[in-house]
């Protein structure tokens, strides 16, 4: 299709575009709040099942010869229609009066083409399925899960639920995991401080072959006011970071265990009923697949005013490594990426369930790894327009 029509394609869309009132963002589920939320029908007493489809069209300025917006997740594709999410959840919540539950999740899209490092077929549309049992321990239950998870670092999650924007930032997409296996319990302290432990198989996946050392974290969240809160993140392990193949074929000489560890803070404040602040900064050290030291450090500021959502995040590397793009030679400059992003959910309601975001979304970087329309040439800034469409049932 030629260039000069895809703004009008977009201005079309955007002008046919339909969502509902609007909801506010949500803090990362917690061992606490990851329930199942919407109930369509109950194939059983206490059983829900729900779902959601996420569809997308991001126009990138840039025109790049590779059909990619650079590092988005998961709105990666440019200049197509593309199905971001398409989930279906069946779940029991555990509760006081039957203590066992379960939460499963498959997913189709491009959610799961871009998140995933799961080479096993058999499971690769599966982003959660753990079991649940609350524990009497004094006053208070623990709660105890077992299986696949979501991960618990970082602000934004991988469905787009109740945030307001519908590309994820870079802080959610290159230090931080995406989801883990192994076990997590969560137990209340206080009414207001809550407990959670988590041991891992690896940072990000659901096993690694050839790497037998597990990944301990953990997380402290305090409750400062009724409208404020506190989240501490914490997470490590020694990760396989050499793999060439999988299976058997795999010598076990071949891994090379190299540690990982990311730390994360998250503020949110709720001014009033229309209006959130939130502060996240997140730092990620390791080695990479070269052996070389490497450091993250990166913030993103949120700001809800109605409809209208507003989120800003810089993230620099101390180390030249490919996620950020190369350094030039000789520079003694850090590496460095960011964005600065608008969104707009308009309060029409046409259909129940359904959401519609509208984004403008502009991303820079020190170094020039942001395609451009000429084979091989790339910029150090992109600019996309995105219209977004949620169904929830």
């Amino acid at each position: 299709m030629c260039s000069y029509l895809k703004p009008a394609i977009v201005l079309a869309l955007l002008s046919l575009s339909c969502g509902v009132s609007l909801a506010q963002e949500t803090e990362k589920p917690t061992a606490e709040t990851q329930e199942p939320v919407a109930v369509a029908a109950a194939s059983a007493p206490g059983v829900v099942i729900s779902g959601v489809i996420e569809a997308n069209y991001t126009f990138n300025l840039n025109s790049p010869h590779t059909r990619q917006n650079y590092n988005y997740f998961f709105n990666r594709r440019e200049g197509q229609f593309a199905l971001n999410l398409a989930e279906i959840q069946v779940a029991k919540a555990a509760t006081p009066a039957s203590r066992a539950g379960f939460v499963v999740k498959l997913i189709e899209g491009e959610v799961k083409r871009f998140n995933f490092i799961t080479p096993d077929v058999d499971s690769a549309n599966i982003l959660e399925a753990y079991g649940t049992y609350l524990i009497p321990i004094g006053t208070k239950d623990l709660k105890f899960d077992a299986g696949q998870f979501e991960t618990h670092v970082g602000y934004e999650t991988v469905e787009i639920g109740t945030n307001n924007f519908f590309s994820h930032n870079y802080l959610f997409g290159i230090p931080a995991p995406f989801y883990n296996a192994g076990v997590r319990a969560s137990y209340p302290i206080s009414n207001k401080l809550t407990l959670n432990g988590y041991i891992y198989n690896r940072y990000n996946g659901r096993t690694d072959d050839n790497n037998r050392d597990i990944a301990p974290g953990f997380q402290l969240a305090y409750a400062i006011s009724p409208s404020s809160s506190l989240v501490f993140n914490a997470l490590g392990s020694r990760e396989n970071l050499a793999d060439i193949g999988f299976g058997p074929a795999v010598a076990p000489a071949t891994s090379i265990p190299r540690q990982q560890t990311v730390l994360d803070l998250i503020y949110t404040n709720q001014a009033n009923a229309t209006t959130k602040f939130v502060f996240e900064g997140l730092y990620r050290t390791g080695k990479d697949v070269a052996d070389e030291t490497y450091n993250f450090a990166g913030g993103a500021l949120y700001g809800i005013f109605g409809p209208v959502g507003l989120r800003v995040e810089y993230m620099a590397d101390t180390k030249n490594t490919f996620l950020l793009g190369p350094k030039t030679a000789g520079s003694t400059d850090k590496s460095s990426i960011g964005s600065a992003t608008l969104s707009y959910e308009p309060r029409t309601g046409l259909f129940p369930g359904a959401r519609t975001i509208l984004e403008a979304r502009y991303d820079f970087s020190n170094a020039e790894v942001f395609a451009k329309e000429d084979t091989g040439d790339f910029g150090k800034n992109q600019f996309t327009i995105t219209l977004g469409q949620v169904y929830s049932f």
